[in-house]
């Protein structure tokens, strides 16, 4: 279990890091009328900060790079690093997502591009979803907070935070009892996946001081004592139910760090994903935008605030429409009117002449 804790640690850690780091992170994503694609990866801050090659979306050897320094800011030793391709299709991109090998390969993630010919206009339709990757489904999150008590907590834009000073004791009191249900939560689905794999490896062996029949009778007692734990892990999961039951689990069952390998794991993507860094999707449509679910709008270019807690209630979508007008459609459309019109101004002159 030793070894299981200072890989939790480490994970901890490498959090904080991301957390104090300040590199501005932002990923566009320019569709040009072709349906080509351009991918820019921005980078601003501090000379490591910037080169610190974890990408919230994957990258090969074959993009482009550049650097240089930050000239539009007033802060001294600021930089910007640059990475970027540019794909044929959309399925080229998505064919990145396949084959990721980084740190966010667990994702399950994928962009749609369809283009719509219609005479006079050209249509654009953009999706690009981030699918839930809460891992702890035996209780449902969503049964114990709600949507907006999670994103209150995790996903409040600059408005709702400034509203809440308002009436910062509620808020308080708000964020504190969600707190509270998601820590229940969290424990919940983290004891009963324990308590699997404790009963199945008491199975194969055979001590009459850890019995399956012991375990699931003072199931009760041992979650009860594990209830209102803060950051819970399977160590202390490990020590507690060994103090209940009387008996040292880790010597009985020869525990190891693969007894409980994929469990800690499972924590430890719940901690990154409800602390990892943060990063600008900037989506660049061609023409006008007719509708959008984008937290900000500059013109045709759109964008939404990414951070892993976004697609930890439900999926997580970006979704956005454009249009553009056909010039060719629209000359072809103006001559054949002219057309029809001299052919009825013949025809009636014709007339006349009879």
């Amino acid at each position: 279990m030793k070894n299981i804790k200072i890989q939790l640690s480490a994970i901890l850690i490498s959090i904080f890091l991301i957390a104090i780091s300040c590199r501005e992170l932002t990923v566009t994503t320019k569709i040009n009328k072709d349906g080509s694609i351009e991918r820019i990866i921005k980078i601003k801050g501090d000379s490591t900060d910037v080169f610190n090659d974890t990408y919230p979306v994957p990258t090969d050897t074959s993009w482009t790079t550049s650097y240089y320094k930050d000239t539009l800011t007033k802060e001294e030793n600021k930089f910007v690093f640059t990475i970027s391709k540019k794909f044929k299709n959309i399925d080229e991109l998505n064919n990145l997502y396949k084959n990721d090998n980084s740190s966010y390969s667990k994702l399950d993630r994928e962009i749609s591009i369809h283009k719509q010919n219609k005479w006079l206009f050209t249509y654009f339709t953009y999706n690009e979803i981030y699918k839930n990757i809460n891992s702890f489904t035996r209780y449902p999150i969503s049964d114990f907070v709600t949507k907006e008590q999670f994103n209150l907590l995790f996903n409040s834009d600059d408005d709702t935070i400034e509203k809440n000073k308002i009436d910062s004791l509620k808020y308080k009191n708000d964020v504190d009892k969600t707190l509270s249900k998601i820590k229940l939560w969290y424990n919940k689905n983290l004891f009963e996946e324990f308590y699997d794999i404790l009963t199945n490896n008491v199975k194969n062996i055979n001590d009459k001081d850890l019995t399956v029949e012991k375990i699931n009778k003072n199931k009760t007692k041992i979650f009860a004592s594990i209830k209102d734990e803060d950051d819970l892990d399977v160590e202390t999961l490990i020590n507690k139910s060994s103090e209940i039951l009387k008996t040292n689990i880790s010597d009985k069952i020869k525990i190891n760090e693969e007894t409980f390998y994929e469990l800690e794991k499972k924590t430890e993507q719940y901690i990154y994903l409800i602390n990892g860094e943060k990063f600008k999707n900037e989506i660049i449509m061609p023409g006008t935008i007719i509708s959008s679910n984008a937290e900000k709008t500059d013109n045709n270019t759109l964008s939404w605030d990414v951070k892993g807690n976004k697609f930890f209630y439900d999926d997580f979508i970006m979704q956005a429409e454009s249009k553009y007008i056909n010039t060719s459609a629209v000359v072809l459309t103006i001559l054949l009117g002219i057309l029809i019109l001299l052919i009825l101004f013949l025809s009636i002159k014709k007339k006349e002449k009879k």
